[in-house]
């Protein structure tokens, strides 16, 4: 819904100003989103993380879109159930394509690359071909050089994890992040298809490369059923009270619809699902890691 809702004010602003009669002698503009948007995990509130890519010229008639696009944007975040108010940070200036292609190559550190790699495009305005080519910009300064490899050590980076909980399911050891960075690791490490390798989500990737023979069948199903899992989990506790949500002391309604929510039929359920499913994400990936590094 939240994409929808950003597709549907940038075309209305693409529109308007078509309808001024401004146009662009070639080329277009892109809109990526980053962070949970990004990966399909958004939850109301999200914080919009946007990046604006232009290719073409005149660059003035492509920045002044932009600058049309974040001002909507703006708008949309306002008092919306949906996202969070979007900040100066979270709506960039319009980057040209070559801009952008050198940001991801020299990035600022890991975590940065990391954000960019996981960018996804949602909207293109003018040539549609030019939200193609930021697609393989991207994959091509992902794929070899400096970027790649530290990318990957990020990726690499030991988790130390937190006590196995349903609160701790996005950082213990096995949950969402092990599993999210893991799903990406495996498209660095295999040649992706001709659909953009930021596309897919984490249970997606690993049935897709139980499918080519990157991973066993087995431990793919087991992994993509494990990030649903944590992805589901971790989603609906983002819709409880944040601060005083215990889950030892809420309802027994407020339990049944958290276990419910995640597809399975009471809440001593989920909790054995996600003591179960822990471990043997753990150990899927660390056999993932060692298979990779060899």
């Amino acid at each position: 819904m939240a994409e929808a809702s950003i597709a549907s004010v940038l075309a209305a602003v693409e529109e308007d100003f078509a309808d001024r009669g401004r146009q662009s002698d070639s080329g277009g503009v892109a809109v990526v989103v980053l962070g949970s948007l990004a990966s399909s995990g958004a939850v109301p509130g999200e914080p919009l993380d946007v990046r604006f890519v232009y290719e073409g010229s005149p660059a003035k008639h492509h920045q002044a879109l932009c600058r049309r696009f974040r001002k909507a944007l703006r708008a949309l975040s306002s008092n919306n159930l949906l996202l969070a108010p979007a900040g100066r940070g979270g709506l960039a200036e319009a980057q040209a394509l070559a801009d952008f292609a050198e940001q991801i190559r020299s990035p600022a550190s890991g975590r940065d690359l990391l954000a960019l790699a996981r960018a996804r495009r949602v909207f293109v305005a003018g040539d549609a071909e030019v939200g193609d080519r930021v697609g393989q910009a991207m994959r091509d300064a992902l794929g070899e050089g400096a970027a790649r490899d530290l990318l990957v050590a990020e990726l690499r980076e030991a988790n130390n994890g937190v006590e196995r909980d349903l609160l701790s399911v996005a950082e213990m050891r096995g949950g969402l992040r092990d599993l999210e960075r893991a799903a990406l690791y495996l498209q660095l490490m295999g040649e992706p298809r001709a659909s953009e390798m930021q596309d897919w989500d984490a249970g997606s990737v690993f049935l897709e490369a139980g499918e080519r023979g990157l991973i066993a069948a087995d431990d793919a199903e087991q992994l993509a059923e494990a990030a649903a899992l944590s992805r589901n989990l971790h989603g609906l506790l983002r819709l409880l009270p944040g601060d005083g949500f215990a889950v030892d002391t809420t309802t027994s309604e407020t339990k049944a619809a958290i276990a419910g929510g995640c597809g399975l039929d009471d809440f001593d359920a989920l909790v054995a699902a996600v003591h179960e499913t822990g471990p043997r994400a753990v150990a899927h990936l660390d056999a993932l890691a060692r298979v990779t590094a060899s």
